[in-house]
């Protein structure tokens, strides 16, 4: 798993549009698209502040780039676990609104 596809995987999960995380994010729709996509990396700045508007402590975050599921901590598998819950019982695509 890239960082890319956690952080667009986990806006889904909140059920945000790319256009309401940019706007949480103080960053232009655009850059997140390319961020979502790989085309950029996030600075540790906009990584702080995706942990803060997902919910989800920056240690997770980070340690979910690029590991196998057996490499997560507890902290993340549990984490994830919820999360897959989530979409599974509610997601809808939120970009097709």
């Amino acid at each position: 798993m890239t960082i890319s596809y956690i952080i667009r995987l986990l806006r889904h999960a909140q059920g945000l549009t790319q256009s309401e995380m940019a706007d949480r994010l103080n960053v232009s729709r655009p850059y997140l698209s390319a961020l979502e996509s790989g085309k950029v990396e996030p600075g540790m700045s906009v990584l702080k502040r995706i942990s803060q508007e997902l919910e989800i402590p920056l240690g997770v975050l980070v340690s979910l780039d690029d590991k196998g599921a057996a490499e997560f901590s507890k902290e993340a598998r549990e984490f994830l676990a919820d999360l897959v819950k989530g979409i599974v019982l509610g997601g809808e695509d939120q970009d097709q609104k």
